[in-house]
C-alpha cells in the first residue's frame, strides 16, 4: 500500500519499474485529463466557430435574399419596360396600318366600286375626285360623292389618346392614376373590328351586286365574241372572194391583152391587105392601059377605094363587077371587113366588160374596205369594252383580296395576341412552380438546419455531461491523493518514531485497521459513485445508439490494448503483503475500466455526431449549391452567378458525393 501511494504520488517516477496495471491506470488518469482539456478547448473553439458561422451564414442569406429580390425586381422592371415599349410600337404600327388601310379602302371603294353603281354622268366626277394627286382627297370625296353615294367609313381604332398617355411626358400621370389601358384598347379594337366587319359585309353585298350586273355584260361579251368570230369568218370569205376577183381581173386583163394583140395583128393584116389591094389596083390600071381595057379595072378599084375610104365617090360598073377576080377580092374584102367589124365589136364588148368588171371590183373593194373599217371599229369597241370590264373585274378582285388580306391580318393579330396571352399564362405558371419549388427547398433547408441545431445541442449536452464526469473523476483523484498524502505522512511519522511506534504497535495497528476500514468505505463509496455515473453514461449511450453508427475502431483498439496489457501482466501471485489491499481495489479497477469504456463510447458518440454534423453541413451546402445552380438557370444576370459561385465547396461536394 505504501509503495502504491509512493508510485501514484510521484508522476515523474520511473515507469519501467511500475506494474502494467498501474501504468494503465496512470495513462487513464493523466491521458483522460489531457484529452478532456483538449476536448474542452476544441468544444469551445467549435462553439465559437459555429456561432460565428451561423451569424455569417444568416447575414449572407439575408444579403443574398435582398440582392436576389432586388435583381428580380430590376429584371422584372426591365422586362416590363421592354414589353411596354414593344407593345407601344406595335400599337402605333397597328394604328398607322389601319389608317392607311382605311384610306386605301375608301379610295378604292370610291374610285372603283361606286363608279360602277353610279350613273354615267357621275363616273367622270368620281374619277376626277378619286385621283391620288388630289391634295384634299377626303374632304372633296365627302363633299361631292360620298354625300350622294354613301358615307366615309372610319374603321381604324382611335388610339392616339392612349398612345399620348403612354408617352414619356404622360407616363407619370398614367402611373399616378393606375388606370388599366388593356380594357380601353380591347374596346377600341372590338369597335374597329365591328366597323370593319360591317364594311366587309357591305363590300360583299356590293360585290354581289357587281357580279349580278356583270352577268349580262359577260353574256354580251360572249355574244360579241361570237359575232367577232362570225365577222372574222365573213371577212375571211370576202377576202377569198376578193382574191378570186383579183384572179378573174388578172385573167380578164390577160384576155384583153390578147384581144389587143389580136386587134393589132388584124390591123396589121388589114393594112397589108389594103396595101395589097392598092398594089393590085395599080397593077390592074397598068394592065388595062396596056391591053385597052382601061375603064374596066377602074370601077372595081374605085369601088375598092370607096369601100376602103368609107363608101366614097364613084360607082363601079357592071362590067367590073362581073370580073371573078374582083369578085373574089371583094368577097375577101367583105370577109375581112366583117371580121374586122366582128373584132371591133368583140374589142368594144371586151372593153365594156372590162370596165364593168373594174367598176364591180372597185365597188366590191370599196364595200369590203367599208365593211373592214366597220368591223375594225366594232372590234376596237368590243376590245375596249372587254378591257374595261376586265379592269373592273380586276379592281373588284383586288379589293376583295385586300379585304381578305385585312381579315387574315386581323385574324393573325388576334392569334398573336392569344399566343402572347397563353405564353404569359405559361410563364406565370412556371414562375409559380419555381416559387413553390424554392419555398419547398427553403423548408427542406430550414428543416435540415433545425435538425443540425438539435444535433448540436444534443452534442453540447453530452459534452457537458462528460465535463461533469471528468470533474467528478478529478475530485476522486484529489481525494485519493489526499489519502495518499495522509498515508505518506503517517508512514513518515512511523519511520521517525519507530521506537514509539514499536511501543504503541497495537494502537497503530488498530488505527491502521481503522484507517483501512475508512479507505475501504471510501473506495466503496467511490465505486458506487463511479458505477452510478457509468450506468448513466451507458444509458445515454444506449438512448443515442439508435441514430449512431456502429462502434468506432477506437473502442475496439482500446479493448485490444487492455487485453494485451492483461495478457502481458505477470502470472505470479502478488505478494501477500499487497494481496488483501489489491483485492480491495479490484472493484475500483473494474469500475474504472467500465467508466473508461463508457467514456470511450461517449467520445465515439461525440465523434459520430461531429461526423453527422459535417455530413449535414455538406448536404446543406450542396443543396444550397443546387439552389444557386437552379437560380442561375432561371436568372441571366452575372451578379447572381457571381454570388452563387463562392458558396460551392468542392470538398463538401466530394464528401457528399463519394458514398
Amino acid at each position: 500500500m505504501g509503495d502504491l501511494c509512493v508510485l501514484l504520488s510521484d508522476p515523474d517516477a520511473e515507469v519501467s519499474s511500475w506494474p502494467l496495471e498501474l501504468v494503465a491506470l496512470r495513462d487513464k488518469i493523466y491521458g483522460d485529463a489531457a484529452k478532456a482539456q483538449q476536448e474542452k478547448e476544441c468544444s469551445s473553439l467549435r462553439d465559437e466557430l459555429s456561432v460565428g458561422e451561423d451569424k455569417w451564414k444568416q447575414r449572407r442569406n439575408v444579403s443574398f435574399d435582398q440582392n436576389r429580390q432586388l435583381e428580380e425586381v430590376t429584371k422584372e422592371r426591365d422586362d416590363l419596360k421592354r414589353v411596354a415599349v414593344s407593345l407601344h410600337r406595335v400599337v402605333g404600327q397597328l394604328v398607322a396600318y389601319c389608317a392607311s388601310a382605311e384610306d386605301e379602302l375608301n379610295r378604292t371603294v370610291l374610285a372603283q366600286l361606286l363608279s360602277r353603281l353610279l350613273p354615267e354622268g357621275d363616273e367622270t366626277v368620281v374619277e376626277e375626285e378619286s385621283r391620288p394627286t388630289t391634295p384634299n382627297l377626303s374632304g372633296d370625296l365627302n363633299n361631292s360623292i360620298v354625300s350622294r353615294s354613301g358615307k366615309h367609313v372610319h374603321f381604324a381604332p382611335d388610339l392616339n389618346v392612349l398612345l399620348a398617355d403612354l408617352d414619356e411626358e404622360g407616363i407619370v400621370t398614367f402611373l399616378q392614376q393606375q388606370r388599366d389601358l388593356s380594357a380601353d384598347i380591347k374596346k377600341e379594337l372590338e369597335s374597329s373590328l365591328r366597323r370593319l366587319r360591317h364594311e366587309a359585309h357591305s363590300l360583299l353585298d356590293l360585290s354581289a351586286k357587281l357580279t349580278n350586273k356583270s352577268r349580262p355584260e359577260c353574256k354580251m361579251l360572249e355574244s360579241s365574241q361570237v359575232q367577232i368570230t362570225e365577222l372574222v369568218e365573213d371577212l375571211d370569205s370576202r377576202q377569198k372572194n376578193c382574191e378570186n376577183c383579183e384572179l378573174h381581173r388578172k385573167n380578164m386583163e390577160e384576155a384583153m391583152a390578147e384581144c389587143l394583140q389580136r386587134e393589132n395583128l388584124l390591123r396589121a393584116d388589114l393594112e397589108a391587105a389594103m396595101i395589097k389591094i392598092a398594089q393590085l389596083m395599080t397593077s390592074a390600071d397598068v394592065i388595062a392601059e396596056g391591053y385597052g381595057t382601061g375603064p374596066c379595072p377602074e370601077e372595081p378599084r374605085a369601088r375598092a377605094r370607096g369601100g376602103a375610104g368609107g363608101g366614097g365617090g364613084g360607082a363601079l360598073s357592071l362590067d367590073a363587077l362581073g370580073s371573078p377576080r374582083l369578085q373574089r377580092l371583094a368577097h375577101d374584102l367583105d370577109a375581112l371587113q366583117r371580121e374586122r367589124d366582128d373584132f371591133q365589136q368583140q374589142l368594144e364588148a371586151a372593153n365594156r366588160q372590162l370596165r364593168s368588171t373594174r367598176q364591180f371590183v372597185e365597188e366590191q373593194a370599196a364595200e369590203r374596205e367599208a365593211e373592214r373599217d366597220e368591223f375594225a371599229r366594232r372590234l376596237a369597241d368590243l376590245r375596249h369594252d372587254n378591257t374595261r370590264l376586265a379592269a373592273r373585274l380586276h379592281s373588284s378582285a383586288r379589293i376583295l383580296t385586300e379585304v381578305e388580306q385585312l381579315e387574315a391580318q386581323t385574324r393573325e393579330m388576334n392569334q398573336i395576341i392569344s399566343e402572347l396571352e397563353a405564353r404569359k399564362i405559361s410563364t406565370d405558371e412556371e414562375l409559380k412552380a419555381s416559387e413553390e419549388k424554392i419555398s419547398l427547398l427553403r423548408d427542406i433547408i430550414a428543416n435540415l438546419e433545425s435538425q443540425l441545431e438539435q444535433k448540436t445541442t444534443h452534442e453540447h449536452e453530452i459534452l457537458e455531461q462528460l465535463e461533469q464526469m471528468k470533474k467528478t473523476i478529478d475530485e476522486r483523484d484529489s481525494k485519493m491523493r489526499n489519502l495518499l498524502v495522509e498515508l505518506e505522512s503517517m508512514k513518515s511519522e512511523k519511520l521517525d518514531q519507530s521506537d514509539v511506534m514499536c511501543v504503541k504497535c497495537g494502537q497503530e495497528e488498530e488505527k491502521t485497521a481503522e484507517l483501512l476500514q475508512r479507505v475501504k468505505e471510501q473506495c466503496r463509496y467511490l465505486e458506487e459513485q463511479i458505477h452510478r455515473r457509468t450506468r448513466k453514461l451507458e444509458r445515454l449511450h444506449e438512448v443515442c445508439s439508435t441514430s449512431c453508427s456502429e462502434p468506432s475502431e477506437d473502442v475496439s483498439l482500446r479493448d485490444q490494448r487492455d487485453t494485451h496489457l492483461e495478457a502481458k501482466s505477470p502470472d505470479t501471485e502478488p505478494s501477500p503483503r499487497f494481496s488483501e489491499h489489491l483485492s480491495e481495489l479490484a472493484g475500483i479497477w473494474e469500475c474504472l475500466q467500465a467508466h473508461s469504456r463508457a467514456v470511450d463510447a461517449a467520445l465515439k458518440r461525440v465523434a459520430d455526431l461531429e461526423m453527422q454534423r459535417s455530413q449535414l453541413k455538406d448536404i446543406a451546402q450542396l443543396s444550397q449549391t443546387y439552389l444557386c445552380i437552379e437560380y442561375r438557370r432561371t436568372s441571366t444576370t452575372p451578379l447572381a452567378r457571381a454570388r452563387c459561385l463562392p458558396s460551392v465547396s468542392p470538398d463538401a461536394s466530394e464528401r457528399v458525393l463519394l458514398p
